[in-house]
């Protein structure tokens, strides 16, 4: 993978494909536990059945996750976060315009507010394609501050920044990349900013996915708002977590396997299912 700077086209994140690379989101005390260690192989024949139970083993931890057991934290070591751009001179100064200078007394919540509303105001919505000539781009906060013209990637990522400019706990903000319903029986690939609210609830802040004026309080909690039906990865300003076997949106509830198992099984039924992260024209 080519330095973060220079991502252009971040990698495909897709519902369609194999979910077996998930060993990095347990310790290795939690792999012990579930799957007792093999004996080490004495010739080849052992060395091809070892391979085989470790292959299945690999089958089992990633079903264990699908069924909701294990919930993936760990960093997938892809460092999006840098997209944050935090700290930076630039995103402050943009801070102040939207807040003010003395916006220390404010509350998180007003300012996640106040700071979403104006972004949904100012922002013009525009596609990378007409932007970039790029089927995918993700810009950082200071390009959009300076183009002020942004699909919703970019619009996340200087939301998000500015949410950690404010002084907001960074543990309360997270980009997320996955699956929007566009429809009766469609989804969409789509970014939006998790925001954990004052109440310990987390709330959706987006400005162009159903925006609103409603205040944070009044709003669908993620936990329980099915537009946003699923995510396939989120950033914090620490790491970037990969959640193919895990619906970080929903599994917070408590959903029962089977139920997360109809979702699955709803989302991979589709014809075609958006990326957030598509690079296919």
């Amino acid at each position: 993978m080519n330095p973060i700077g220079s991502i252009k086209t971040p990698p495909v994140l897709s519902y369609t494909r194999q979910r077996v690379r998930n060993l990095a989101y347990i310790s290795k005390s939690q792999f012990t536990e579930l799957f007792p260690t093999t004996t080490k192989a004495s010739n080849p024949f052992d060395n091809f059945l070892e391979n085989l139970l470790n292959f299945k083993k690999e089958r089992e931890l990633a079903w264990a996750q699908y069924l909701n057991k294990i919930e993936p934290t760990q960093d997938s070591g892809l460092n999006y976060q840098e997209y944050f751009q935090y700290p930076n001179k630039k995103v402050f100064s943009y801070l102040e315009t939207i807040l003010g200078s003395d916006y220390s007394k404010m509350s998180d919540d007003e300012k996640a507010y106040k700071i979403e509303q104006y972004i949904r105001e100012n922002l013009n919505y525009i596609s990378d394609l007409a932007n970039y000539a790029m089927v995918e781009y993700w810009a950082k906060p200071t390009e959009t501050i300076n183009s002020m013209k942004e699909d919703c990637d970019g619009g996340a990522w200087l939301i998000g920044s500015l949410l950690l400019h404010a002084g907001i706990n960074p543990d309360k903000v997270r980009f997320f990349g996955g699956s929007v319903k566009t429809g009766a029986s469609q989804l969409g690939g789509h970014a939006w900013v998790g925001y954990k609210m004052e109440n310990g609830e987390w709330v959706a802040l987006d400005w162009c996915y159903l925006p609103t004026d409603k205040p944070l309080a009044e709003r669908v909690p993620l936990k329980y708002n099915l537009n946003y039906f699923d995510d396939y990865f989120y950033v914090t300003l620490y790491k970037t977590v990969v959640t193919d076997n895990y619906n970080t949106l929903r599994d917070g509830l408590g959903y029962k396997n089977a139920q997360k198992s109809s979702q699955r099984g709803y989302v991979s039924s589709l014809a075609q299912i958006g990326s957030v992260v598509n690079t296919k024209a």
